[in-house]
């Protein structure tokens, strides 16, 4: 099944999308905010055609879940929303000005340094890593008020890329090595007497989450596993249903690529996978935290090849529907079912959003002189236990969005 695109012309720099809104910043400082809904809406489609565009690009999460194995059953069923996707997949969908400008509620300047290197939105909060430091600025709409707010430093070291869940900031700080900033859930900022926590002083340029533990990815060492386990807090007692403390992450060991791939290159993770790239190949491991061996944790699960003219792999990423591979000439998306897709060119930017719960089967890839929304439809058919390429949908262990280059 052929994914969906979606086209906004414009010179932009980074996207974000969250809880309803578009955010774009402009290559020339500026950020934008839409709403994201309203354009969505605005696109006219025929009305047989209104679920899987309400699907494909505002709801993600409609048919996920075990309460549609049983609909899925029925190969009829199957088969009209299949080609309910298929038909709009054949439709470019080229987003007009006027409609942008409609959509529009609010243009200013960034909050954040330009140019940033990273940003992520976590609990209401946006957060961007620049050579300046970690800043957060809140997107939580306050009576009428549609600007995101003025930005707030938080860590004033400088960073190349963010991530966040366990309200705890995932920071890659290239030659200072991985560290983790707890927040506070309520506001989003570090309590008054938490400071940043140094994770290992290996070379880090991007930090993600493998569900409580962190992966570190590097262009200039070996990426690496941060294995955390997870301490559960305890019940005061048998009978009493009070709970003693909060859970606890504590780091078990720093596990190399090296040694879960057996040689070098570059690597990343996402929640329940690890894949790494060496000349025209790039292996996947599944990651399991709940076992207890380094067998049973890190499993083999094979290969995925790719041709040689699409050049050596700069970054990568892993979502729901597939596994992202950004290569020198062209970015390759390897769906958890179907062949792989190639998208020829070199982006701006890029990121794809496994921690969000309505917009996790989307890509955006910034160009020149445009933004490029993919949406794929594929995976709510396939197995989820099975799958080898992208990361286990698991409605008990959701959890916001990945950072491209």
């Amino acid at each position: 099944m052929q994914p969906l695109r979606m086209t906004i012309r414009g010179t932009y720099w980074d996207s974000q999308v969250y809880s309803g809104k578009l955010y774009l910043f402009s290559r020339e400082g500026s950020l934008r905010t839409i709403d994201w809904d309203r354009l969505v809406e605005s696109l006219k489609v025929p009305q047989e055609l209104g679920l899987a565009m309400h699907c494909a690009f505002l709801r993600s999460d409609y048919f996920y879940g075990n309460q549609w194995n049983m609909l899925f059953e029925d190969k009829e069923v199957k088969s009209l929303i299949q080609s309910k996707f298929s038909r709009l997949a054949e439709r470019d969908i080229l987003v007009s000005e006027q409609i942008v400008g409609e959509c529009t509620l609010a243009t200013q300047d960034s909050p954040f340094p330009f140019p940033h290197a990273d940003t992520t939105v976590y609990r209401n909060v946006l957060y961007a890593a620049s050579r300046s430091g970690i800043f957060r600025s809140s997107c939580r709409r306050k009576k009428q008020a549609i600007i995101v707010g003025n930005a707030e430093k938080i860590w004033d070291c400088p960073m190349l890329s963010i991530s966040a869940s366990y309200n705890t900031l995932a920071l890659a700080a290239g030659d200072d090595g991985l560290f983790e900033l707890e927040i506070n859930k309520d506001e989003g900022v570090p309590d008054k007497n938490a400071e940043p926590k140094e994770i290992t002083k290996k070379n880090c340029t991007a930090a993600n989450w493998l569900y409580f533990s962190t992966y570190g990815s590097s262009h200039v060492g070996d990426g690496f596993l941060a294995d955390f386990k997870m301490i559960e807090r305890k019940r005061q007692s048998d009978i009493a249903r009070d709970w003693i403390g909060p859970n606890v992450r504590k780091l078990e060991k720093i596990v190399t690529a090296q040694k879960i791939f057996l040689e070098k290159g570059y690597s990343w993770g996402t929640k329940d996978k690890i894949c790494q790239a060496t000349n025209s190949r790039v292996e996947v491991v599944q990651y399991n935290p709940w076992k207890e061996t380094d067998e049973e944790r890190l499993r083999p699960l094979g290969t995925i090849q790719l041709q040689p003219w699409k050049g050596k792999v700069i970054s990568g990423g892993i979502a729901l529907l597939g596994t992202i591979i950004e290569c020198e000439n062209a970015i390759v998306v390897v769906p958890s079912e179907g062949d792989p897709i190639t998208l020829p060119g070199e982006p701006v930017n890029w990121r794809v959003f496994p921690r969000s719960k309505y917009y996790e089967n989307t890509l955006h890839i910034v160009y020149e002189d445009r933004l490029e929304i993919y949406s794929f439809n594929h995976d709510y058919f396939v197995d989820q236990k099975t799958k080898r390429s992208g990361i286990r949908f698991a409605e008990s262990r959701r959890g916001g969005g990945f950072q491209g280059r």
